[in-house]
């Protein structure tokens, strides 16, 4: 590496004195695969699998040594140790220190596989050890000069879209495991749920392809009113989508036609958000936090912040973070929509721990916050040029810039990542289980604020709208719609 290269990085990142004066150690940091000349990163992934994990025996000395022994480590023949070896060895160690007079403990972690998943805008999909930082695989997918999607991540794939190519990609090894062609104009990421790879379309339009032995190649096809401009967000076994005219839609994977339709009649922010088991979150550009359940369309609550809102809402634990353009973050109840406290300076979610929330200001500063009052600890300089990406599924901080460096932080002492939504694979509802909303669908449409004093109680809105008034009106629709099955494109059509 060029020292010329060195030098760029250390003014970019956060340095690690800098980061221990507020409580914070650096884990990593690494550079993606960028053309620096030319190359920026796209988007950054997170994904915490349900379904790999590793069981670590940690032994712990009263003076704060420790010695570390996973199930993967490689015992004297070369072969992972397996649990019970792990736990032999430390039991081993934790002898060895009794006979010098050093008494020790051992403290067992199970710890998920957790995948960092990098796009660049010329095509690169680079995944990376979320905990370590060490390179898993880089792939190079479709044309460099054509637009590349976020990834759409499961445990068995991750799906690009580059230009009208859709690639699918095996997640273990990042090998091409098929790429198709898309008739159209995709909009942005795809969904994944088991083989099946839905791509959101412009005109309003969900297609969804199938990598499995015997599929058909030509995609099912869901239409939705309105036009997509956010990446679909899997709701267990479902998907669920907005569009710009207020519409979220929802399909049933592997089952034909739109299970129901929101009508919130108003713009959305940003994807929606999945909070297993049976709750989505959805943030309007007018200012409202709506809480609705996924399988079938009813709003449970909806929370009003009094002003407008651009970007998505964030969850760790009970507690929901929704931003506003001018009045800050509040912090959200996220079984009853009421509010907890709220931060004026924050502008954008970042991560949280048990006691901490980070965000950024308006200006990009980060700042720490009291995650049980709200109240500014401390804020950390940092230089505007960096991207702090969202991750509200553990406790680490992931620092980047556009060029491609990574790099990553945990408070200090928090060896093991916190995992904010723990068993959501599990929650998840089984493929085949009956869906409530399959029955027949009413005869009108479900009003969704029946109960119009449950929750945030917001009134018309005026520019010096209080969001703890009365009742607010009306304001959309939860339609339950059983519609035809779905056709398959005539790529002759």
């Amino acid at each position: 590496m060029s020292s010329g290269l060195l030098h760029a990085q250390s003014r970019e990142l956060v340095s690690t004195d800098v980061a221990q004066r507020y409580g914070l150690e650096r884990v990593w940091f690494t550079q993606v695969r960028v053309n620096p000349g030319r190359g920026r990163i796209r988007d950054i992934r997170l994904h915490v699998s349900g379904t790999r994990a590793q069981t670590i025996s940690e032994v712990v000395t009263d003076q704060g040594r420790k010695y570390v022994y996973s199930e993967r480590h490689l015992n004297a023949f070369g072969e992972p140790m397996g649990v019970e070896g792990a736990a032999k060895k430390a039991a081993e160690r934790v002898e060895l220190l009794k006979a010098d007079g050093i008494a020790a403990r051992v403290e067992q972690h199970v710890v998920p596989d957790i995948t960092v998943y990098a796009t660049t805008d010329q095509g690169m999909v680079h995944a990376l050890d979320g905990e370590t930082g060490q390179t898993i695989w880089a792939s190079a997918v479709g044309e460099s000069q054509y637009p590349t999607s976020a990834a759409a991540v499961s445990e068995e794939l991750v799906a690009v879209v580059n230009g009208q190519t859709l690639s699918v990609l095996d997640a273990r090894t990042g090998a091409v495991i098929e790429e198709r062609r898309i008739s159209g104009a995709p909009a942005t990421g795809a969904a994944i749920i088991d083989r099946t790879v839905y791509v959101p379309m412009l005109n309003g339009q969900i297609k969804a392809f199938t990598f499995a032995e015997k599929a058909s190649r030509w995609p099912v096809i869901y239409r939705s009113r309105g036009a997509i401009r956010f990446q679909p967000t899997v709701a267990g076994r479902r998907v669920v989508w907005p569009t710009d005219l207020g519409i979220i839609s929802a399909i049933l994977a592997q089952r034909p036609g739109i299970r129901y339709r929101l009508e919130l009649n108003e713009g959305i922010a940003g994807p929606l958000l999945y909070s297993p088991p049976q709750q989505v979150l959805c943030v309007t550009s007018s200012g409202y936090l709506y809480s609705f359940d996924p399988r079938n369309g009813d709003v449970q609550w909806r929370f009003n912040t009094g002003d407008e809102t651009g970007e998505p809402a964030a969850i760790v634990g009970e507690t929901v973070y929704v931003f506003t353009r001018w009045s800050g973050m509040y912090a959200v109840s996220a079984a009853k929509g009421e509010i907890e406290w709220s931060a004026p300076l924050a502008a954008k979610f970042v991560a949280a721990t048990r006691d901490n929330v980070f965000a950024t200001t308006r200006n990009g500063q980060l700042i720490i916050l009291d995650a049980k009052t709200g109240q500014v600890r401390t804020q950390i300089p940092t230089d505007e040029s960096n991207m702090l990406f969202a991750n509200n599924q553990t406790d680490r901080i992931y620092v980047g810039t556009h060029s491609g460096v990574l790099q990553c932080f945990r408070e200090i002492g928090a060896d093991w990542p916190t995992i904010h939504v723990p068993g959501f694979e599990e929650a998840a509802e089984k493929p085949g289980a009956k869906a409530k909303e399959e029955g027949t669908a009413p005869e009108k449409p479900v009003d969704p604020f029946r109960d119009p004093g449950a929750v945030d109680g917001a009134q018309p809105r005026t520019p010096a709208e209080n969001p703890f008034g009365a009742a607010a009106p009306d304001t959309g629709k939860a339609e339950r719609k059983q519609e035809p099955p779905a056709k398959s494109e005539n790529p002759f059509d």
